[in-house]
């Protein structure tokens, strides 16, 4: 094992070779019972998408947004299904905007807007200290 790190999943493994890599794969299928679960390294874009509104105006009327409605306008806008979605950063409670971050098994559009006050959707870079 060349290197552990944690993550906010987890654990990262860095395997030293391909033959220690297939191994711990194949070990994690018994590592079920113990609610361990290992899976494959995935390489994420992340998308994000800022001053997403709280709450809509629906017919039947105000609706939370929840992790499903970026997830589908996305899917809408970009015709791109995105892997994951989730809140970004601190959002507070009573703040009328949120900031969510979409993560894209390949490269997404950039560019658009999730409903109509959102802000333009920008890949994420990690900034530097």
């Amino acid at each position: 094992m060349n290197d552990i790190k944690p993550v906010q999943s987890g654990f990262a493994l860095s395997p030293c070779n391909n033959e220690a890599r297939e191994a711990i794969l194949t070990t994690g299928n018994s590592l079920f019972m113990t609610g361990a679960k290992v899976e494959h390294a995935t390489n994420w874009t992340p998308v994000i998408i800022p001053t997403v509104p709280t709450s809509i105006r629906k017919e039947h009327g105000e609706v939370e947004v929840s992790s499903s409605m970026p997830t589908e306008e996305v899917e809408r806008v970009c015709s791109i299904r995105p892997a994951h979605v989730k809140l970004y950063g601190r959002n507070k409670a009573e703040a009328p905007h949120r900031t969510w971050m979409a993560y894209f098994s390949k490269s997404s559009c950039a560019g658009f807007r999730v409903f109509d006050e959102s802000g333009i959707a920008r890949q994420f870079k990690k900034q530097k200290p």
